[in-house]
């Protein structure tokens, strides 16, 4: 058998130019859409932190209504750093890990009709049993959050 020779000339150089370049063209269509699945992942982890917050909230006040039956949910109530405040009282809602950074939430004889909760860049709107995010925050506004 004949020996196998390995030509340098002209070869190295163009190996060194292509290689780089391929993964350069590959990274662009890659990079996107790595990222787009980021911001899915962050999204879905927003919509879980609403509905946790959510489901904390209504047990703190079923067991607040256990030693007070007269506590009802009626009325809007804001989202400020996790705590949920209505007129002048503010309720610190015990919840480990991420906490809603604003928006409100709507009751009416202790059912939650709607609501908007911020969490890290991303609003989660609850209206009745559906939940949706999107991008961005919610309006706080009283008269958003009463529907006017």
């Amino acid at each position: 058998m004949g020996k196998i020779s390995y030509s340098t000339h002209g070869h190295f150089r163009a190996e060194l130019f292509i290689i780089p370049l391929v993964l350069v063209v590959a990274f662009l269509f890659v990079f996107p859409s790595a990222e787009n699945a980021y911001s899915k992942i962050k999204m879905n982890s927003a919509i879980d932190v609403a509905s946790s917050y959510k489901d904390t909230v209504d047990n703190y006040f079923i067991s607040k209504f256990l030693f007070d039956g007269s506590l009802k949910l009626n009325g809007t109530y804001f989202i400020s750093s996790g705590n949920l405040i209505s007129d002048d009282v503010m309720y610190s809602i015990p919840m480990g890990g991420n906490v809603p950074d604003s928006g409100y939430l709507n009751y009416i004889n202790n059912i939650l009709v709607n609501g908007c909760i911020n969490i890290g860049g991303y609003s989660v709107m609850i209206d009745g049993g559906n939940i949706s995010a999107s991008k961005g925050s919610c309006d706080n506004s009283l008269d958003v959050a009463l529907g006017m």
